[in-house]
């Protein structure tokens, strides 16, 4: 094509472009600057358990961000990409090591947007890993990670052998017996997590049984993915504008009218329904007809009429096969979940 045949190229465009390309080029410390100035608990939380002998704003805050050039002359396994989705990349970088980081790697809004939610989170699990034991059955960053290639952060994590996802449809036909040993295991694994996040005033926001790890010869599950964690404010119930990239399945049914800000009790909502799952073996408020909900709105429709409904245990128990020998052989655990995980729903 001839110059003179060209369209005009937007002044506004060329803009655009070019602001998106100078923010990918930020360094992993600029971004992690405009996170925590725009953070202003987490940066507070953060500056209060820092060394006092020290000035610098990056080694005042955050711990050490180390080149993948740098890491890979230590390691020699070579990458394994293991997941994707449209947020992130999981790649496995040693026998025991993953790397998390973004997916899109271009030069616009949703690779910079991307790049601030995964180095939040990196942060998140950095201020757990400095006030919190080892034993908490949460993930544990190993390092902040600078990949040179197109300028992207990831975040080195211990690699865990399934999702509990994965794991139960794996074992549907395990012995009663040593089904119940398992899930008291994850019942008190997702306790101490819980307690863990309390006690650090942290909301996960997106507990559900993806998002938790299991080491198969520990027998221990480990709660992940806090990217969409917060640190828990003052928050009231006109003060509820937050941004919920959580999975709708799990969401507290307050979160999904408005009637309250994400809280600690939201968190246990969703940690409750994670515990039944492992009992029924099937996601929330799973339909037996779910497949003529090929209408992602008319499936959207059907799961918030049967959250609103504010009776879990009993839509989710209403599909499974043999619905009244499960009931009975889990009566004294689905009441521990009633009362504890959905206290607010049945008081």
């Amino acid at each position: 094509m001839s110059l003179m045949n060209s369209p005009p190229t937007s002044p506004i465009k060329l803009k655009r472009n070019r602001r998106f390309q100078q923010q990918n080029q930020l360094s992993i410390h600029q971004l992690l600057d405009i996170i925590l100035d725009q953070d202003v608990q987490l940066n507070h939380l953060l500056r209060s358990t820092a060394p006092v002998t020290t000035h610098s704003k990056q080694t005042l805050l955050l711990p050490n961000i180390v080149s993948l050039d740098d890491l890979k002359s230590t390691i020699s396994d070579k990458e394994i990409l293991l997941y994707h989705n449209m947020n992130c990349r999981i790649i496995e970088f040693a026998s025991d090591k993953v790397i998390k980081t973004i997916s899109n790697t271009g030069n616009n809004n949703s690779s910079y947007r991307s790049k601030l939610r995964l180095l939040h989170e990196g942060l998140i699990l950095y201020y757990i890993k400095l006030h919190s034991k080892i034993s908490n059955n949460i993930i544990q960053l190993d390092k902040f990670i600078n990949i040179p290639h197109n300028n992207i952060p990831g975040l080195l994590l211990p690699k865990y052998d399934s999702s509990l996802y994965d794991y139960i449809r794996k074992n549907t036909s395990m012995p009663l017996d040593d089904k119940k040993s398992i899930w008291y295991k994850l019942f008190n694994n997702m306790l101490n997590s819980l307690k863990t996040l309390k006690d650090l005033n942290i909301i996960h926001l997106d507990i559900k049984t993806s998002n938790v790890l299991v080491d198969l010869d520990k027998a221990e599950f480990y709660l992940t993915d806090f990217s969409s964690s917060f640190v828990f404010q003052d928050f009231t119930a006109n003060n509820n504008d937050i941004s919920l990239e959580s999975t709708i399945e799990y969401l507290h049914p307050n979160l999904i009218n408005h009637l309250s800000a994400p809280s600690h009790q939201s968190d246990l909502y969703s940690m409750g329904l994670t515990l039944l799952t492992f009992i029924t073996g099937q996601e929330p408020f799973h339909n037996s007809m779910d497949n003529e909900y090929n209408n992602k709105i008319s499936r959207l429709t059907y799961l918030i009429e049967m959250i609103n409904k504010r009776d879990p245990i009993k839509y989710n128990l209403q599909f499974v096969t043999d619905s009244s020998t499960m009931e009975k052989n889990w009566q004294f655990e689905i009441n521990l979940i009633k009362n504890n995980f959905f206290n607010d729903l049945y008081s």
